[in-house]
């Protein structure tokens, strides 16, 4: 299995502990292929984007080379541009790329300035190059565009860093941790409980600067990874602090179909501190969850960090959907799908559970008090915490995973995230069978619950179930936020059988979505090669040359050992059935 899928796999682990833009279409094989990049997938109304699109050429001749260099200059936009304007189209000087064996590719690009025109989805039309009777083209590109309110930039001061420290409980050292919290009353700000879990001591810092420590809580819901902190309403008042304010009821409440984003409020935002530094990010909201009328979740491309746990998700007004509870940040490499994934949960229910407290308790209280640490979202994030530790061979770590799984047996409501979190935390411990029977608990739950689906996926990859892993694959590909590392994961199920013809159009799919995604640039040069087109291949080798010498070095080696290159089965002759008299 590629190293990118086994990095998804680790991320996915993460998203417990801390606590994981284009491309080629309808090209040719042989002649052309021709990509789209876009640097950017939502913008402010008015902002400049740039959408680059590159051809990669093989010709015989010069004149062919220029014929299609001529062409490429004449390529124009397959639809009108009513959703952006075109300020800016420059031609980028042509480059050649040697692959070997004489072969060389010439390398066109264009780069065009666009700016959106309104908020909403956009759509860039599909940039078509017309030469020697064919038709060279990339996919349209969609994209998000918002407008926030004066009231979404105030919201950034309600917003403040979380730092807390706890006990290693085996190498009895201080373990610190940090996150985001937000005013939400006078006297409360709300978090997550990972970032408080088991804290000795919690600090709030409030943007005078003044540093305030943390000893109650109104509230904390291990369930919904959600805390309700006490804090002096003196302070607050004199920090100058505005709480912020849930979002109207409709925006609260997820649609249960899980395809495509919703037609309004498509971004979303979320303002946190990762690495004590203030930062925001915008993104595109995906249709959440709904496990019944109590539990919510709501599901973004939004990239979370470490410090950003406990934040809001916010709409563009500065009202609150949910607090960030887990996630994925991809960082900026070629061989890595950015597929980023943020989950907020319902604060409500704690809200609630703070107007029914007379008063605040002690943080130590909750950690201490023998109901609550029985409750098995307690557990899992306890285990998770020491695993994360390298804690495997802790004593009595075998009793404390006994006491889990009674406490997740006992549970008595629809909850495929805590039993999500069960196979996370088999899967960590090396136990893969009992991981796979948590995970499909979780999909009993819940059939639409995608990340164990994916994982499944994962598992029957490992074990090269190619046909269980197509199925798993195409099953998560149906839910946006994981579609296109499904996509990817389909290809590679495709070609483990030898489906090259079947892996080569997903592996397109791919490549719309992340044009400068390395395996997948590397797999639709093995697909080609083994259907015995090299010029394609060689196209695709150069392109690697641009974005990830590594992946290309790879791919040299295949091109010059002929018994590494991959053989697509052939059928076999038939033979004459014999007579009888």
């Amino acid at each position: 299995m590629h190293r990118t899928l086994r990095k998804t796999t680790s991320r996915l682990l993460g998203l417990v502990l801390f606590l994981t833009v284009p491309t080629t279409v309808r090209a040719t094989p042989g002649t052309a292929q021709v990509f789209s990049v876009l640097d950017r997938k939502v913008v402010t109304v008015g902002e400049v984007f740039v959408l680059r699109v590159e051809a990669y050429v093989t010709s015989g001749t010069a004149e062919e080379g220029a014929r299609f260099e001529q062409a490429f200059r004449e390529g124009r936009f397959a639809g009108p541009l009513s959703d952006v304007m075109l300020v800016r189209d420059e031609m980028l000087p042509l480059r050649f790329r040697t692959t070997g064996a004489g072969a060389a590719v010439l390398v066109m690009t264009r780069r065009f300035e666009l700016r959106a025109r309104h908020t909403g989805s956009l759509t860039v039309p599909s940039f078509e190059v017309r030469a020697g009777g064919q038709v060279f083209a990339t996919a349209p590109r969609v994209m998000h565009a918002y407008r926030v309110t004066p009231a979404f930039f105030a919201a950034r001061e309600a917003v403040v860093p979380v730092v807390t420290e706890a006990r290693d409980p085996a190498a009895g050292r201080a373990i610190l941790r940090t996150g985001s919290a937000f005013l939400v009353a006078s006297d409360a700000f709300l978090t997550g409980y990972h970032v408080i879990m088991d804290a000795r001591r919690v600090w709030l810092t409030l943007p005078d600067g003044r540093r305030l420590r943390i000893k109650k809580a109104w509230a904390v819901d291990p369930v919904r990874d959600v805390a309700v902190l006490y804090v002096d309403p003196g302070a607050v008042r004199r920090a100058g602090l505005v709480p912020l304010r849930l979002a109207p009821v409709d925006d609260m409440v997820p649609a249960t179909d899980p395809v495509d984003y919703p037609a309004t409020d498509p971004v979303v935002f979320t303002y946190g501190w990762p690495r004590g530094i203030q930062r925001s990010t915008a993104a595109a909201r995906y249709r959440g969850m709904t496990f019944d009328r109590r539990e919510r979740l709501w599901v973004s491309a939004n990239p979370v960090r470490p410090g950003d746990s406990g934040g809001p998700l916010l709409t563009a007004a500065g009202t609150v959907l949910g607090v960030v509870s887990l996630g994925t940040a991809i960082e900026s490499r070629p061989d890595v799908l950015r597929e980023e994934v943020c989950m907020a949960t319902d604060p409500r229910p704690a809200l609630q559970a703070m107007r029914l407290a007379k008063k605040p308790r002690a943080l130590a209280l909750f950690f201490k008090d023998t109901q609550f640490a029985r409750q098995p979202h307690v557990q899992a994030f306890r285990l998770a915490a020491l695993l994360s530790l390298g804690r495997r061979h802790l004593p009595g770590l075998a009793d404390w995973l006994a006491d889990f799984d009674a406490a997740v047996e006992a549970w008595d409501r629809p909850d495929p995230a805590l039993h999500f979190k069960r196979g996370l935390i088999y899967q960590m411990l090396g136990a893969p069978v009992d991981a796979t029977a948590a995970y499909r608990a979780a999909l009993d739950v819940y059939e639409g619950y995608f990340p164990a689906l994916y994982m499944l996926a994962l598992q029957a990859l490992e074990h090269r179930d190619f046909t269980m892993a197509g199925r798993l694959f195409a099953r998560t590909q149906t839910y946006a936020p994981y579609a296109h590392l499904a996509t990817y994961g389909r290809a590679r199920a495709a070609m483990g059988r030898l489906h090259y013809d079947a892996a080569i159009p997903l592996l397109h799919a791919v490549l719309h979505y992340d044009a400068t995604f390395a395996p997948a640039l590397y797999d639709l040069a093995l697909c080609h090669l083994a259907r015995g087109r090299e010029a394609p291949a060689r196209q695709l080798l150069a392109r690697l040359e641009d974005s990830h010498p590594e992946w290309a070095r790879r791919l040299r080696r295949i091109f010059r050992s002929p018994a590494l290159r991959p053989v697509a089965p052939r059928p076999l002759p038939l033979a004459p059935l014999p007579v009888f008299p």
